[in-house]
């Protein structure tokens, strides 16, 4: 209901506030005109009041056409129409200036970088705009499109514009490799004088050219060379950025060039001259010079005098070789070997040692009075070790005793002895077996010094060297460190290698090659197995080293009282000091004689496997027991030779035990085991909640590299909530599953247990902080590509940083990780060809670890 227009007291105060009287009691003109005035305000206050009323109405119907969508613009006069007609444009204008800047933002997104596509997708947005008939309303549409298509189209050229430029930088980048790239062929094969620097000169002169097409249209000047105005030029690069890439360029070019001359010279003694040459040269000002900075001169004289120093090493390296070659000759003349008097005299020359040329020359004339007699070393008596019995199986089996008739060009062969590199055994028309022995034996066991290597060693080196030649073979012993398994497969990556780079040559040679090595592994396989038979360590290292009767001890092995850790006053000092002993004598005969590294006897191992299955708490007093000894990695050695031939849930208590901060979840686990074994049920679910064999299916993964385990943590797990259920207190299957796999809480933080590392759940050492194993692995990737050690991918080529570091670690009994490729699901290989292993338990990337991430490392263990 409309207000009235105004009040009864403000209409009798405008009355009565007239004033009537006049001067002599009659009414003047000013009363009359005062009047109408008053009369004339009140007509505008009723027609001011009566348009604000139409105006609020007419608000009201345009409020209710727009909720019942029927707005429009009646065109209508009156204050009510004009009202509803303003509210109306406003509305729809709102309406349709939305709608269209949604359509332009639609069609910047999708095209925001391409002016065309743009504008047809603006001109079919506004074609959907028709007009609405009302003139004001249309022209205020059609502004408020031309401006905001106008500044979207601004966006779109500006994005076009970068992207432009995007493109030529990129391009300036490709360009500028190429170029350094044919540059650094040209410079190599340009010679160190005038024609070489004129080689140069020309190819810097190319280089310019090819840069100034990124340069800005104004004329400008790189190198010595000037660039005139040229529109077409694309204009990215700014002329500073362009010097500088030539100065570099050049630079490393001149470099380049003069190094490849350097390289070129022979010994020590030229390179130190050239060395010194170069220095004086661009002192002077020679202009083959030019280009080099005082620093790149510097910079150049450290790298070659670092080569100078190198190549002295190296010669000092190879007198030393011909020194040891030449005793090592000397000392197989003593034994009675067929020795190549040449090369013994020329390994002598070459030594530089004229005690040793004059001692050559005399036992070559002379001989020696009596010999040492039998050779064998160490490894004699052990059948399949020594030379006459490789030398059957390289005879018969890899070289073969028929006769080839032309070998690869090399003329006859027989036993692999080919005519051309022996023509002397070939004079009588054949090679005897006799002969092909004593030329094998000279040439390849005792040049790899055959009789002093483990026999297994022994075998891969001397075959790698009759195939590959000596100095291959001692390259390889080197990288494999003395590991036969190693060394063939360092061996096999390298025929590889060769048959990838020259198939014409070698492609054909590989089954071969791999056919070779098969066998050879057979023959290891068996070698192995008399070593160790032989030896009596096949299954029972320590029991042996004690000796017999009728053999002596190999080791003094400490006597110990077995039932100490398990009994009440037992000597646990004296227990833990003769455990220690017998770590320590295991391990030293695991070195010397290739045995696994054991502390107990079978039968020792054999007596804690009976009272763990009688009574499973003793599993945890033998674990702390052995803890407080060895250490906790000790420990768990020690429980592994408990468990070799049993095990479960027990080995698996007392492997947690061994870890004093599992203390506490090792006494509910061994408490539910004891209630269980007196028939107490295990505790119920809540509905929706997480059973630990379910928490264990999404661990799995984690798990998949240590077979068992899974099952023996989720019966602790069972048994730790089945204690915890007596008191009222059960937790988390989640909780229970994670600390029966080692996880522990100090300080508020989780060490051990399972975390999630790359999307995959991964198992921390209980060492190690368990939100902290990406950090421990980004730390070992950067230290792998900096040594250049870590895994490869399937073609050979290191992995890069970025690579290694979203790998997921994977965990093996052996206490290291592997790591799998998230996109193959399949351990990454090492470079030689096995899955690479990355050792987290290694004492020196403990400590390197601690030192980067503060806190990831539990001390005090």
């Amino acid at each position: 209901m409309a207000r009235r227009p105004f009040g009864p007291a403000d209409f009798g105060q405008r009355v009565s506030s007239v004033d009537t009287r006049g001067q002599g009691g009659a009414p003047s003109a000013q009363i009359t005109g005062a009047l109408g005035e008053a009369v004339h305000r009140f007509g505008g206050k009723v027609r001011e009041i009566a348009d604000e009323t139409l105006t609020r109405e007419g608000l009201s119907d345009a409020a209710a056409d727009t909720q019942a969508g029927t707005l429009a613009v009646r065109g209508g006069r009156g204050a009510r129409n004009r009202a509803y007609d303003t509210a109306a444009r406003e509305q729809m204008s709102a309406q349709r200036r939305s709608a269209f800047a949604d359509a332009v933002d639609q069609a910047l997104t999708a095209n925001p970088e391409s002016p065309t596509n743009f504008g047809e997708a603006v001109a079919a947005a506004r074609a959907a705009f028709t007009p609405t008939g009302d003139a004001q309303l249309d022209l205020d549409f059609e502004q408020f499109a031309t401006l905001t298509t106008g500044r979207a189209l601004s966006q779109v050229r500006a994005g076009e514009e970068r992207r432009r430029v995007d493109v030529a930088r990129g391009a300036f980048v490709t360009s500028i490799n190429t170029e350094r790239a044919e540059l650094d062929r040209a410079v190599r094969a340009a010679p160190l004088d005038e024609t070489g620097s004129g080689m140069v000169a020309a190819q810097m002169s190319r280089f310019a050219g090819q840069l100034a097409r990124y340069g800005p249209a104004e004329a400008f000047e790189i190198g010595g060379v000037r660039f005139e105005a040229d529109p077409d030029r694309l204009g990215v690069i700014d002329v500073q950025t362009l010097a500088r890439a030539y100065d570099e360029t050049q630079e490393a070019a001149r470099t380049q060039w003069i190094m490849a001359a350097f390289d070129g010279i022979e010994g020590s003694q030229g390179k130190a001259a050239f060395q010194g040459n170069v220095r004086e040269r661009w002192q002077s000002g020679d202009p083959m010079f030019a280009g080099l900075t005082g620093e790149a001169v510097d910079a150049l004289d450290r790298r070659m005098g670092a080569e100078v120093n190198r190549a002295a090493s190296s010669e000092r390296a190879a007198v030393t070789a011909a020194a040891g070659q030449a005793r090592d000759l000397l000392r197989a003349l003593e034994y009675g070997g067929d020795v190549d008097p040449e090369e013994l005299r020329a390994m002598a020359r070459a030594s530089g040692d004229v005690g040793l040329i004059v001692e050559a020359d005399y036992r070559l004339a002379h001989g020696w009075e009596s010999g040492p007699g039998a050779r064998g070393g160490q490894w004699r008596g052990v059948a399949g070790a020594g030379f006459d019995s490789y030398a059957g199986f390289l005879l018969n089996d890899l070289e073969g005793s028929g006769l080839v008739g032309d070998d690869n060009g090399a003329g006859r062969a027989r036993w692999g002895i080919t005519e051309r590199s022996h023509p002397d055994a070939w004079r009588a028309g054949d090679v005897s077996e006799a002969q092909a022995r004593a030329i094998y034996r000279r040439e390849y066991w005792d040049a790899m010094n055959g009789d002093n290597l483990p026999p297994d060693l022994a075998v891969v080196a001397v075959s790698a060297a009759v195939v590959g030649g000596v100095g291959t073979a001692r390259q390889l012993l080197r990288e494999s460190g003395g590991d036969p398994e190693r060394f063939l497969q360092l061996e096999m990556a390298r025929f590889e290698r060769l048959a990838a780079q020259n198939p014409a040559r070698y492609a054909d040679d590989l089954p071969g090659w791999r056919n070779r090595q098969a066998k050879i592994r057979g023959y290891l396989s068996a070698l192995q197995g008399n070593m160790r038979e032989q030896a009596g360590f096949a299954g029972d290292p320590m029991s042996y080293a004690m000796g017999s009767r009728t053999r002596p001890a190999l080791t003094n092995v400490a006597a110990i009282d077995l039932a100490a850790p398990l009994t009440d006053g037992g000597d646990l000092g004296a227990w833990g000091q003769a455990l220690r002993q017998r770590r320590a004598a295991g391990l030293q005969l695991s070195q010397q004689y290739s045995v696994p590294p054991r502390m107990l006897t079978d039968a020792d191992a054999t007596f804690y496997r009976d009272q763990i299955a009688a009574s499973p708490a003793a599993a945890v007093q033998l674990a702390r027991a052995a803890g407080q000894a060895v250490g906790v990695e000790g420990a768990r050695d020690l429980l592994r030779e408990v468990g070799r031939t049993g095990g479960g849930l027990e080995l698996h208590v007392a492997s947690l035990a061994a870890n004093p901060q599992s203390a506490g979840f090792v006494n509910r686990v061994v408490e539910g085991m004891v209630l269980r074994a007196d028939g107490a049920r295990a505790p119920s679910y809540e509905s929706g909640e997480r059973r630990i064999e379910q928490v264990g299916q999404d661990y799995a993964p984690a798990l998949s590299g240590l077979p068992g385990l899974l099952s023996s943590a989720a019966q602790a797990a069972e048994a730790a909530r089945l204690a915890d259920a007596q008191r009222g207190m059960v937790r988390s299957a989640g909780y229970y599953l994670n600390g029966a796999l080692g996880a522990t809480e100090r300080d508020g933080a989780i060490y051990g247990g399972v975390v999630r590392v790359n999307g995959a759940p991964a198992l921390a050492p209980d060492w190690l902080r368990a939100d902290r194993l990406d950090d421990a692995l980004d730390l070992a990737a950067d230290l792998w590509v900096r040594h250049d050690e870590g895994p490869v991918y399937s073609n050979g080529r290191p992995m890069e940083r970025g690579a290694l570091r979203r790998l997921q670690p994977r965990a093996m009994p052996n206490g290291r990780y592997q790591l799998v490729n998230p996109a193959t699901g399949e351990a990454v290989p090492a470079r030689s060809g096995a899955a690479f292993e990355f050792n987290i338990e290694a004492e020196s990337f403990r400590r390197l670890l601690e030192t980067r991430v503060p806190g990831s490392v539990m001390r005090g263990r």
